[in-house]
């Protein structure tokens, strides 16, 4: 797994690549000190748009707004729930 990818879930492709190809990549990646799976995330990462805001949040929102839930109820549910993930965290971590 690579530096970039630590946090991120993982899938391994298999590719049929051009000899060329392949040879430009393991180049970039000896000139960068990275692998080659790493040279090939970089470069998809460039061309491939990465969602916006709106499609992120979007269905958080509309789902908000047919709870019927208020700002504050929201509020003191994500407050809880914050707190909830702490106290097990930290429960997780105690000797």
């Amino acid at each position: 797994m690579t530096p970039e990818t630590k946090s991120e879930p993982t899938t391994a492709v298999e590719l049929n690549l051009p000899t060329h190809l392949l040879s430009q990549i393991d180049a970039l990646a000896a000139a960068n000190g990275k692998d080659r799976s790493a040279v090939i995330v970089e470069l998809l990462k460039k061309e491939l748009p990465l969602p916006s805001l709106a499609d992120v949040v979007g269905p958080l929102h509309d789902n908000f707004r047919q709870s019927g839930m208020t700002e504050e109820e929201v509020d003191i549910l994500i407050e809880e729930e914050v707190k909830a993930v702490q106290a097990e965290r930290r429960a997780r971590q105690a000797p």
